[in-house]
């Protein structure tokens, strides 16, 4: 039930399309780590589960995910951003 494991499990029923699966693993994994100095893991969850509710057509959960990211993770603010807006014309 670590972390990585946890993580890679999620990637891992993707894979599968176990997409529920998926989200909880993903989930499961950012509460392990919740509190702890892995915040760049616990947002690496959040962009896993966006994708996951990209691919399940659940818009509405997956931009809060994405608006998170962008506000608080320093890897591609534009892409975060864009992924806002190609989902939003979704809705």
């Amino acid at each position: 039930n670590g972390a990585l494991f946890l993580w890679m499990s999620g990637r891992l029923r993707r894979l599968q399309r176990d997409l529920v699966g998926s989200i909880a693993a993903f989930e499961q994994c950012q509460a392990s780590v919740e509190g702890t100095d892995w915040v760049q893991l616990q947002h690496l969850c959040s962009y896993e589960i966006g994708w996951n509710m990209y691919f399940q057509l659940d818009f509405a959960a997956a931009i809060p995910l994405f608006q998170m990211l962008q506000e608080h993770n320093s890897w591609s603010k534009a892409f975060y951003a864009y992924m806002v807006a190609v989902i939003t014309m979704f809705l």
